[in-house]
């Protein structure tokens, strides 16, 4: 559903917003993980990451075993339902017990055709999603399956390097031990396949709830427990690997005369752990407090402003396991945008001052902090309206 190439060999010619199979749930022609289309996934951007989780906090079925849950890869392979280089069969069914309570089986064993690799998987899905009255939504999950899978499915993520220093190896971003100190957007990478599931037993455990009792307020939570039992091949000796990771996330809005008040609050937690002591061992959890504030002065002009820490009760990222990591920050920025249509395409135009403050903790890595300004001006034309965020 896209009139232009992906790419062309002259520049003009190409897509100017892409497509994204699986990651543009909205349809406005914009992922949902990157609004803004540049190098950072919203989720570690300053006021864009309230809406957005990273992959590791997101629930969805990994089919193929490679530790990204498959509606958020992105590979470079046509999105059919199977690889073209696979022969096999995927049996499956599912069951309705009633009063919101599913039930799926299924059976999959494929072999590649020209790589060699084989991935065979029995698995069982109990997925139950209730509507309370009065109080909201709770959705829980249980997928419980035994896997041999040793093909190697690689992706592509979005990357960082290191702040400072020497830059190091590209580490994806949205995976367990990221820090958002440490980012620094280089677009995507291609992000290998670690193949934890050569021979395991696999439970995933997911259960979020939206409160939507009261006007104008918002309350979201998840939990997200996974276990690995792995048995020893010649590649991995018998472990157990524990994944669990939590988000909460609320505000509230007022209307005032054509003044929208927002304060919003999102806190993570994410740890991982394993039986042999073969991986490094993570426990981070991380505070946002947002205050936002949204001005029309006509109907297509917005003056926005925003502030994600203040000193009394800035943003701040703990590492349980290496203090020396812990920081705090304050983001600030004001901005007036607006929207136009000129020969049938849309037109946004933002003008802007930004301004970041980052310190460490550990005051032997002051070098580390940050304090720096940006003024931008940005003017984005395409066939759908866009609305800076």
């Amino acid at each position: 559903r896209d009139p232009f190439p992906d790419t062309h060999f002259l520049p003009s010619k190409g897509d100017n917003n892409g497509i994204f199979p699986g990651l543009d749930e909205d349809q406005d022609g914009r992922s949902d993980t990157n609004q803004n289309n540049n190098s950072l996934p919203d989720y570690f951007e300053p006021f864009l990451l309230y809406e957005v989780d990273p992959d590791d906090f997101a629930y969805g079925d990994d089919m193929n075993n490679n530790g990204v849950i498959d509606v958020r890869e992105n590979d470079d392979k046509p999105d059919y339902p199977y690889d073209q280089d696979l022969k096999g069969f995927h049996l499956f069914g599912g069951l309705n017990l009633g009063r919101g309570l599913t039930l799926t089986l299924g059976h999959l064993d494929t072999r590649q055709i020209i790589g060699g690799g084989r991935n065979r998987a029995t698995y069982g899905k109990l997925d139950y999603v209730r509507d309370l009255p009065l109080l909201g939504e709770i959705r829980l999950i249980d997928f419980l399956k035994g896997v041999r899978d040793d093909i190697q499915n690689d992706v592509f993520r979005y990357g960082f390097n290191h702040t400072f220093g020497p830059l190091g190896p590209i580490i994806p971003v949205g995976a367990l031990g990221v820090n958002p100190a440490d980012v620094v957007g280089i677009g995507v990478t291609e992000f290998e396949d670690p193949r934890r599931l050569r021979n395991s037993l696999v439970n995933t455990f997911f259960l979020e709830g939206r409160l939507k009792q009261f006007d104008n307020f918002n309350l979201r939570s998840n939990l997200k427990y996974e276990v690995n039992f792995q048995r020893e091949t010649s590649f991995q000796e018998d472990n157990r690997i524990g994944v669990w990771t939590s988000v909460v996330a609320a505000d509230y809005r007022w209307e005032i005369r054509g003044l929208s008040i927002r304060p919003q609050m999102k806190y993570m937690v994410q740890r991982r752990s394993d039986q042999k002591e073969v991986m490094q061992p993570i426990f981070e959890t991380f505070f946002y407090p947002i205050l936002r504030l949204d001005y029309k002065l006509t109907p297509q002009s917005v003056l926005k402003a925003g502030v994600q820490g203040l000193p009394p009760i800035p943003s701040v990222f703990h590492d349980l396991h290496n203090d020396s990591r812990d920081y705090q920050s304050e983001d600030y920025l004001v901005m007036l945008s607006n929207t136009s249509v000129y020969s049938g395409y849309g037109l946004s135009f933002n003008m802007g001052y930004q301004l970041r403050k980052l310190q460490m903790e550990d005051r032997s890595r002051k070098v580390e902090d940050i304090d720096y300004s940006l003024f931008f001006i940005r003017l984005i034309a395409g066939l759908r309206l866009s609305e800076a965020r």
